[in-house]
């Protein structure tokens, strides 16, 4: 018998709530405020709670704000103007001064991004951020009309999947309660992409959820091919640029709605296209964003520049001001009770192509070279179908003979 997807959704909230992480109850909050209205204070209130942390218990900040002021109680929007930028440099060097003082009262994981960009970086997460990040994430699900446990695909990089083909019971119970199935997209084979065909038309998923590239090539392949697809209601893409063209392609071969969906590691959900709406809407409950030139300086609003982020949740680590490697224009808002992303640029992925038209999405050996404490950069070039470059800017240590066999072997 199966299991009521009100009913999947129930046990799944209970299950995290019992781990420590009360997803239900904060997203209903969300869902509350987002229909109610955002209240006019939120997010100032959130940026003063943050700072005042940081003040008090993360050592980096201490210093900066002793030498700023208090001022941020006042106008956080303005303080933060004049606030230091923080760099994968600084959070890979000042990583113990950027950790708080209360991290053993906290429950926290480590986590590791910066594939992308080429420069692995580590950092802390804490449980608010986690149950912050998901519950937005829900909350943008269900204002397209999808509900938690409504059954989906996930089109997503899977490293287990190629290097170990294992998974922990939490995860697959998870999976379970969530109604998700997974093809794996750091891998898509003709075979891989025909299993995705197949699992579209049994499953009939409300929701995709897709690397901008991999779904676009999906779309092609299922074009080509003339493999049936069964529509969702909608398709959320992450992790690349979604060009128009794209976009049009892709809403042409699944007939239902693309929605442009900004996250990342090391902020979790940050912003997402929905109904009604021209841009990408700012949760927010969980990031600040701040768009400014190459001197460091604001821009007005509509202009394009680089993206800074501030996480409004991540008490364990907090990253303030953070440049995340990408490009976008903030649209202009009367007041700050939320923010709408105008424009989105920068993260163009492009796949790694094997002899037998097997794609290999470069995610693959992001995974594979971030957790590496020696490398500062990266960079991983194909030459052709049976030879790949891979270049490193090491940190003081040399590279590890053991680590360069291991991603040799991996690659093979």
């Amino acid at each position: 018998m199966g299991i009521d997807n009100r009913l999947r959704e129930t046990l799944y909230f209970l299950l995290f709530a019992l781990r420590g992480y009360p997803i239900g109850s904060t997203y209903q909050q969300f869902l509350s405020q987002y229909r109610k209205g955002i209240p006019p204070d939120l997010l100032k209130n959130r940026l003063i709670k943050l700072l005042d942390h940081a003040r008090n218990h993360v050592p980096y900040y201490t210093a900066i704000i002793e030498k700023m002021g208090n001022g941020f109680h006042e106008n956080p929007f303005a303080y933060l103007k004049n606030f230091p930028v923080l760099t994968r440099d600084i959070l890979r060097n000042q990583f113990d001064r950027l950790t708080s003082d209360d991290l053993s009262r906290r429950k926290y994981k480590l986590n590791h991004s910066g594939g992308s960009t080429g420069e692995p970086v580590h950092f802390l997460q804490d449980s608010g951020f986690y149950t912050t990040s998901r519950a937005i994430s829900l909350l943008y699900s269900k204002i397209i009309g999808i509900e938690a446990g409504e059954p989906k695909i996930f089109l997503w990089g899977s490293e287990r999947d190629i290097l170990q083909g294992t998974e922990k019971w939490t995860a697959a119970l998870v999976t379970r309660l969530t109604n998700a199935s997974f093809i794996n997209a750091y891998r898509m084979s003709p075979s891989t992409l025909h299993s995705f065909s197949r699992l579209i038309q049994q499953k009939r998923p409300s929701l995709i959820m897709a690397y901008a590239e991999s779904i676009y090539e999906a779309a092609i392949f299922f074009e080509k091919n003339n493999l049936p697809v069964c529509p969702p209601k909608a398709i959320f893409t992450s992790a690349g640029t979604l060009f128009p063209a794209m976009r049009e392609k892709i809403r042409q071969v699944f007939q239902c709605e693309v929605y442009n969906y900004y996250g990342s590691r090391e902020c979790g959900a940050i912003a997402c296209e929905l109904p009604g709406i021209q841009g990408l809407w700012v949760a927010p409950w969980g990031n600040y964003l701040e768009v400014i030139d190459e001197n460091g300086n604001a821009l007005p609003p509509q202009s394009r520049g680089e993206i800074l982020i501030t996480s409004l949740s991540n008490y364990v680590m907090p990253l303030i001001r953070y440049r995340i490697g990408d490009i976008g224009a903030l649209d202009e808002t009367a007041d700050h009770t939320s923010q709408i992303l105008l424009t989105l640029n920068g993260r163009i992925n492009q796949h790694f192509k094997l002899r037998d038209n097997t794609l290999i999405d470069p995610g693959f050996f992001e995974y594979l070279l971030y957790a590496k404490p020696w490398i500062r950069k990266f960079q991983v070039v194909q030459k052709d179908y049976s030879t790949l470059v891979f270049r490193f800017v090491a940190k003081d240590t040399l590279p590890h003979e053991d680590d360069l066999a291991e991603i040799r072997q991996n690659t093979r």
